[in-house]
């Protein structure tokens, strides 16, 4: 069997991708009862192959949030970088992909602060940094980020998948 290399981050199932970053654009890790809405539910329906009426957002995010709760806070964060929506430089996010928000809290992590929104604006300025980095110095400049942050996200993501497995976030509805 062939070894990924180390800096390729492991592709999860659609559904894995897609209910993650339901999950995280909804909730973003920060509150107990999600947003949803009837466009959301349509969404979600059509991922999981289920009539809309059959998505229940509780249900969802309860099963989603239980399988979260059953690895550990660091993967569950590595997730959240990764996942959680955010209007990262194009550049930087092109070049990065899913290990933008991961290469952006390994390089924030000398300065994290406490309060959520400082977090929010700090993961901005590093992103900047490392948007103008990008540009000045080319993909070198975060090499040591990049692999550190393929391999955290593939830890958090086997973590999660062999929690969740391969099933969907809920069942299918009998006709």
């Amino acid at each position: 069997m062939r070894t990924p290399h180390r800096d390729v981050v492991l592709r999860p199932p659609r559904i894995v991708t897609e209910e993650l970053e339901w999950f995280f654009s909804v909730d973003d890790g920060r509150r107990v009862k999600p947003y949803f809405d009837k466009a959301s539910a349509r969404h979600l329906g059509v991922v999981l192959g289920v009539p809309v009426h059959a998505v229940s957002q509780e249900r969802v995010h309860r099963r989603i949030r239980r399988w979260l709760l059953a690895i550990s806070e660091h993967d569950v964060a590595v997730l959240q970088a990764a996942y959680g929506p955010r209007a990262w430089p194009p550049a930087l996010h092109r070049e990065l992909g899913k290990l933008t928000g991961v290469v952006v809290r390994l390089a924030s992590a000398m300065e994290w602060p406490g309060e959520t929104w400082e977090q929010d604006l700090l993961e901005m300025r590093v992103a900047t940094r490392l948007d103008v980095a990008l540009a000045t110095g080319g993909r070198e400049v975060f090499a040591v980020f990049r692999t550190a942050a393929a391999g955290l996200l593939n830890q958090a993501l086997a973590a999660y998948l062999g929690v969740r497995g391969r099933k969907p976030a809920i069942g299918r509805v009998p006709s």
